[in-house]
């Protein structure tokens, strides 16, 4: 009896095409306020240089990763890997700092909430990814996961929030229908569900029924 043939290969694997889209989104909803700007970068501190330069190196990293697991080389990719526990940390510092600088130049305490949303995601995600480092199939699909807040900040600003927000909602509910429908690992995907649907909830919760949240956040954060 000859063996069934393994699923054909995708051309372009759709983790690293996520990647290369998010790179082309970032670029073009901050280029008015970031990289439009270049050379001069006039008005720019060097607290939004630092979280940007975070941004893409993270990724960077997870282009790289992508690439190397698909050429077989899980030896270097988990040698690589470990740049995370050190860029991790740098980019929660990068978040607070463009959060900081971007307060004092221009009062929008709603936005501040906004930013724990897609940080905390995040982390979650990341902190999961890395929690199943040794489990190669949810540490894959916890790290997908961990890109998708990334659509919000750019496409946020090219769009609309709202537009942002409800792709988000889709990407994650595609990757678990997809998985349920292959028969292959699906509770990463619910999880992250359960997590987007927990902290949108808590942001719907704040700016409704506890408006005044982010006044407290502001003046906690930055007046003080």
């Amino acid at each position: 009896m000859l063996p069934s043939p393994s699923p054909a290969r995708p051309l372009v694997d759709p983790t690293a095409a996520l990647v290369l889209a998010l790179f082309a989104l970032a670029f073009a909803g901050f280029f008015p306020t970031y990289f439009g700007r270049f050379p001069q970068f006039v008005g720019t501190s060097a607290a939004i240089h630092f979280h940007v330069a975070t941004l893409v190196l993270w990724l960077s990293l997870a282009l790289t990763q992508t690439l190397l697991v698909r050429r077989g080389r899980v030896d270097i990719h988990r040698r690589v890997g470990k740049l995370a526990y050190g860029l991790i940390p740098l980019m929660i510092v990068g978040f607070v700092l463009a959060v900081v600088d971007g307060q004092q130049r221009h009062k929008n305490p709603v936005l501040i909430v906004a930013t724990l949303f897609d940080a905390g995601l995040f982390l979650a995600f990341v902190g999961l990814g890395l929690w199943h480092r040794r489990r190669p199939e949810f540490h894959r699909r916890y790290m997908i996961l961990a890109l998708l807040p990334f659509l919000n900040p750019a496409l946020g600003r090219l769009i609309s929030p709202e537009v942002s927000i409800s792709l988000e909602f889709v990407a994650i509910v595609t990757l678990l229908v997809h998985a349920r429908r292959r028969k292959t690992l699906a509770r990463p995907y619910a999880i992250g569900l359960g997590l987007f649907v927990a902290g949108l909830g808590g942001v719907m919760a704040v700016l409704g029924v506890f408006p005044e949240v982010p006044e407290h956040l502001w003046q906690v954060l930055i007046a003080s």
